[in-house]
């Protein structure tokens, strides 16, 4: 008898999902609803284009998935479409600086960008673009040289910008660059969650940036059911998400700071876990079960890009609040001394057989995990010894102990 396929289970067609793509977050769908304004703002900034003049650099601000990204990719889609159709040479570079994280980086994404948007171009010119090692100063004047040849204009937007290493630096040579071009132009397109990330700038990129500010709103339960429900029509077959369950996703996602993302995070997670249990719609109870795991993925994605030694502070921590002895009035403590904390997670890094790294290592990672809401970090009123640094978790310790063991390959 012949062996079944791993994958024969797999091989039947959606009985929920109409194009389960239309649910990423990475989808650019027909119409963006509650961001006309936005969207008018931007286009007038960047219509300059147009008369082959340098738009002003645009900085978008707001929490996460409020729109920025799709906004900005929408409006420069739509720019190079007409464009190609004015014959006007225009370029856009899409740059996620969470992974893109320094000046080299951005560059070399920037050149492989325009390489492949005119290929023809670089392969005249014997422009070898995937050479690694090759130095920032190569590729800097042969992105110049491209854009002065051809008089092109290049939006580079730069998602997260705030998480670029040496953003000076950055700032400094993209905005700079229209000083050594003689026709063309660069114009950039920051996106950030941070207001204030500038404040931390050098005077000169400062200076030389010249930059729009545009910061968008959260949205609220009511817009964002109405964002659903379009992605419902393109993501669905007909009828197969019950009103009741979109309306919650909507509701969970306002509490969570009008985050689209994470509502359209919850509606695909729902579709699967009824797509999987056979069920003739999403419903409620798919959406409860949809937040758990969501979440249980966010903070296991959160948690992966730390360092090891700050995933086993975290799991010190979650260790010490699940142990902890029960006070007088029946409660667990919460929080506890630095002291405390470094004496568990010596413990921990021996039963992991790591070596600890010093108290003053582990005062900063507790920093750096206070900034990335992982644990909350204050200070008790002052006593004959001074002020006591406390400290608390940020999440269920079991749920944080459970996702740095399954981060680090933990079996207990």
């Amino acid at each position: 008898m012949a062996q079944k396929n791993l994958f024969s289970n797999y091989t039947t067609k959606y009985k929920i999902f109409k194009n389960k793509d239309a649910l990423s977050p990475h989808f650019i769908p027909p119409k963006l609803p509650y961001r006309e304004t936005e969207i008018e703002s931007v286009v007038g900034l960047m219509a300059p284009a147009l008369k082959r003049e340098k738009p002003s650099n645009i900085f978008i601000y707001g929490k996460t998935g409020v729109g920025k990204t799709i906004v900005a990719r929408f409006v420069s889609s739509e720019l190079l479409d007409i464009c190609k159709k004015e014959d006007i040479p225009l370029y856009v570079s899409y740059i996620n600086n969470k992974i893109h994280d320094s000046k080299y980086r951005v560059l070399v994404k920037l050149l492989k960008d325009l390489w492949e948007q005119e290929q023809g171009y670089f392969e005249e010119k014997g422009v070898k673009v995937y050479d690694s090692g090759t130095p920032p100063s190569i590729i800097y004047e042969t992105i110049l040289d491209f854009i002065d040849n051809i008089g092109a204009g290049v939006v580079v937007i730069l998602d997260e910008v705030d998480a670029v290493r040496d953003l000076d630096s950055l700032l400094y040579t993209l905005t700079r660059a229209n000083d050594d071009i003689g026709s063309g132009f660069i114009t950039i397109i920051g996106i950030s969650n941070n207001l204030f990330f500038k404040k931390n700038l050098d005077p000169r990129s400062k200076s030389t940036l010249c930059e729009e500010e545009l910061v968008f709103p959260p949205y609220n339960a009511k817009q964002l059911t109405r964002i659903l429900r379009d992605r419902v029509r393109i993501g669905f077959k007909e009828g197969k998400v019950d009103d009741s369950a979109l309306r919650l996703i909507a509701a969970m996602a306002a509490k969570e700071g009008g985050d689209a993302r994470y509502a359209l995070r919850l509606l695909k997670k729902a579709g699967e876990i009824a797509e999987t249990t056979n069920a003739r719609l999403v419903k409620v109870k798919d959406v409860e079960e949809a937040k758990r795991r969501v979440e249980e993925d966010i903070v296991l994605e959160s948690l992966s890009t730390l360092p090891d030694h700050q995933q086993i502070l975290l799991l010190a921590l979650s260790n010490l609040s699940m142990n902890t002895q029960q006070g007088l009035l029946g409660e667990k403590r919460s929080y506890f001394t630095s002291g405390e904390v470094y004496e568990e997670y010596k413990k921990t890094c021996k039963q992991l057989g790591e070596k600890p790294r010093s108290m003053r290592w582990v005062r900063e990672y507790l920093n750096d995990l206070d900034m990335l809401g992982f644990i909350s970090l204050r200070f008790s009123g002052k006593g004959s010894r001074g002020q006591t640094r406390l400290i608390e978790l940020g999440e269920d310790p079991e749920k944080i102990r459970e996702c740095v063991l399954k981060s680090l390959k933990i079996t207990q």
